[in-house]
């Protein structure tokens, strides 16, 4: 089974309460062929040094992508991180991420597999989604 790449779409806005645990979880895929895309949306809190320090730790697997208009809220953000992974072309699926989520370590790897099972079934051009469950948790239940 080959492993198609996918870029996940992580848009922020002042989230350093919970982004690097977010961000450690992306990492902890089991899912080898991936690549965050990050996009903030003007954040006045730690979330931009976070970004940078995490950036600068893993080049290439995580990716500033400049917003070009901060301040737009969270649909624009995702918008914006859409077009850039469309326009770059180099995933074959993507994967949105809200900056406080955690991510078990196979869910890309279970989202791709069954992603490939409905292409399979109705070729690479049938439009597909793949979604998953939750587990709210908090700072009393983790």
């Amino acid at each position: 089974m080959s492993t198609p790449p996918i870029d996940i779409l992580l848009a922020t806005y002042n989230g350093a309460l919970f982004l690097e645990a977010q961000i450690d979880s992306l990492l902890a895929q089991t899912y080898p062929a991936f690549r965050i895309l990050v996009s903030d949306d003007g954040s006045c809190d730690d979330t931009p040094q976070i970004l940078t320090h995490y950036a600068r730790r893993y080049p290439g697997r995580i990716v500033l992508v400049p917003n070009r208009r901060p301040g737009a809220g969270a649909l624009r953000n995702f918008e914006h991180l859409m077009s850039v992974c469309l326009e770059q072309g180099q995933a074959k699926w993507f994967a949105f991420a809200d900056q406080d989520d955690v991510w078990l370590p196979d869910k890309l790897s279970l989202c791709a597999a069954h992603m490939q099972v409905l292409e399979s079934d109705g070729g690479d051009d049938l439009p597909c989604l793949v979604h998953t469950d939750l587990c709210v948790v908090d700072t009393e239940c983790q």
